[in-house]
């Protein structure tokens, strides 16, 4: 269902991405990567994809306000072999990049999130000592 103008929209959202990575800017980047997710659901037309999209990226967006990220994982690679399976109207191969894609920053979240828990308890101890 996607038309060129779809295609460019998550073009131009993967571009975006990879300047502010190239700056540094990795706060901004992933709270601004997050759109990405919202222009490929607004793609489908179906408006419940539209609403469960919505409400899984607040979820995202909260959990990065909460942790400390101070690397980077690469999006824009996975996100090009994404569209470039799209494109190709190869569904197959647009799955699987994505769920890799999506299990890689699962991980990446996970191990940020662990970081940010152990800095605290290491915190609180200092406190009681």
């Amino acid at each position: 269902r996607a038309t060129e103008e779809d295609f460019l929209a998550l073009e131009h959202d993967i571009d975006a991405v990879e300047q502010l990575t190239h700056e540094g800017r990795l706060h901004e980047r992933y709270s601004y990567s997050i759109n990405f997710y919202r222009i490929l659901a607004e793609i489908t037309k179906n408006q419940i994809i539209i609403i469960l999209i919505e409400s899984l990226t607040q979820i995202l967006r909260r959990m990065i306000n909460l942790i400390e990220l101070n690397e980077a994982i690469d999006l824009t690679q996975s996100r090009r072999a994404f569209m470039h399976s799209l494109r190709g109207r190869d569904a197959e191969g647009a799955v699987k990049e994505m769920t890799t894609h999506l299990n890689v920053l699962h991980d990446h979240l996970e191990q940020a999130q662990r970081k940010a828990m152990l800095r605290a308890a290491a915190l609180s101890e200092t406190g009681r000592s």
